[in-house]
């Protein structure tokens, strides 16, 4: 199986040396082919090509900055840097102005310039991904509703992400430099937060590191709001110890458990009046059955009296006390119904 071509730009005004790099790669690595330019200004014009790399010369210019003319031409095409001065501060101007690797022409060899070709395309690659992984981890980061602080181990804010500008009403820039224990409120837990900082990684295991708590913060207003809060350590391979803060607003959850436990209350209630309105509808229906048979006899009995009949006036009292209970058998139908009573019975003319 033939290697993958390598397209590599060189960028070299001696012709003689350009024909000695061909040579030598022709003879090391035959899958590197390159197109050679003379000056930086044919470099940008032939930018537009798709090269895996770039040789250039440093020397063409008297300038520091044909790196960076090379770089805005070719993007992030990893180069590297020729040049016949052994200078390790150019060198490293060099890489810090953008170059991939940095060899004196005087040591060149086909083997050495093939690995440095290879290496320099690789570690672009993995610079690459390492770009797009940050990307990647930044957008999520500001995606999130969660609000993301970074702090380091004094507690000071370094990174504020757009869901906790929202949650403490301040910016990113203000938010910088203060102090993560100053926007929580409860004093108990602002001064375990700092002592768990202090103590962590020595502390107890109930230090404040890795534990969720529930806690109050207070906004850039004044206004104080109740929060969720978990603190971990950062994996880190130097020695500066940096944390994150992972913040909830529990503002709409404290709302929404408010009108759960209200909704339950209004059903509990609800439920207590329908239970009593049938024990009351009830009641009031055999309430109903012993008025008819008082009615009937009492209607009975009055008929059968003469107006000069003393038990008259007794009998006529009775009939307007069955009447007084029937009225109150009414209202606890209407009770029981909700509505006004239409079918409450009624006594004879």
């Amino acid at each position: 199986m033939s290697a993958v071509p390598i397209r590599v730009l060189l960028v070299e005004d001696d012709d003689a040396y350009a024909a000695l790099i061909g040579a030598e790669l022709a003879a090391a690595a035959p899958e590197i082919c390159f197109t050679r330019v003379s000056m930086l200004v044919s470099a940008a014009s032939v930018s537009s090509q798709p090269f895996d790399a770039v040789l250039l010369d440093l020397d063409l210019e008297k300038r520091d900055s044909s790196v960076e003319r090379v770089r805005e031409a070719v993007g992030d095409v990893p180069i590297i840097v020729l040049t016949s001065r052994d200078d390790e501060t150019l060198a490293l101007g060099s890489v810090q102005r953008g170059a991939q690797d940095y060899i004196v022409k005087q040591h060149v060899t086909g083997p050495l310039l093939a690995r440095a070709i290879r290496y320099a395309i690789e570690r672009a690659v993995f610079q690459r991904s390492l770009l797009e992984s940050e990307a990647r981890r930044s957008a999520i980061v500001d995606a999130s509703l969660d609000g993301i602080v970074t702090i380091d181990a004094r507690g000071i804010i370094t990174d504020f992400n757009p869901a906790a500008e929202r949650m403490f009403k301040r910016t990113r820039a203000e938010a910088i430099g203060f102090e993560l224990g100053g926007l929580i409120v409860l004093p108990d837990y602002r001064d375990a937060h700092r002592a768990g900082l202090a103590s962590y990684p020595h502390g107890s295991p109930s230090a404040i590191i890795g534990r969720c708590v529930q806690t109050e913060g207070m906004c850039s207003d004044g206004t104080m709001i109740p929060i969720e809060l978990m603190v971990v350590e950062l994996p880190s391979s130097g020695g500066h110890r940096m944390f994150t803060a992972s913040l909830r607003d529990l503002s709409g959850q404290r709302t929404t458990e408010e009108a759960l436990r209200t909704s339950g209350n209004q059903l509990r209630q609800a439920l207590k009046m329908e239970a009593i309105g049938r024990l009351a509808g009830g009641i009031a229906h055999d309430f109903n059955n012993v008025l008819t048979a008082i009615y009937g006899y009492t209607d009975l009995l009055l008929e059968q009296c003469e107006p000069e009949d003393p038990k008259l006036p007794h009998l006529q009292e009775i009939r307007k006390s069955a009447e007084r209970a029937a009225t109150l058998t009414r209202q606890l139908l209407a009770f029981s119904r909700r509505q006004r009573s239409k079918t409450c019975m009624r006594g004879p003319d």
